[in-house]
């Protein structure tokens, strides 16, 4: 099962593979209180979870706005080379 949301384990515990966060090859077990990532898949248990982010890939959408931002920042090098071209 793979996670869409960000959030806080309620119940139950499970082994959580987070490769595509941390690029790790282990899976983390999780436990009560501890938070879940979006983007991340139960490999062995089962959970409850208590949604933080109701937002669909919180993380992905978190580096979208980042680079959002960045790209409308005169100071970055991206915005120099755009300029001099």
């Amino acid at each position: 099962m793979k996670f869409y949301f960000d959030g806080i384990v309620t119940g139950g515990g499970a082994s959580i593979d987070e490769s595509s966060l941390t690029g790790e090859s282990f899976p983390v077990t999780k436990k009560i209180g501890d938070k879940v990532y979006s983007n991340t898949i139960v490999v062995h248990g089962e959970i409850k979870l208590k949604v933080e982010n109701p937002q669909v890939n919180g993380r992905i959408y978190h580096l979208i706005q980042l680079m959002k931002e960045s790209e409308n920042r005169e100071d970055t090098y991206h915005y120099k080379y755009i300029k001099i071209g």
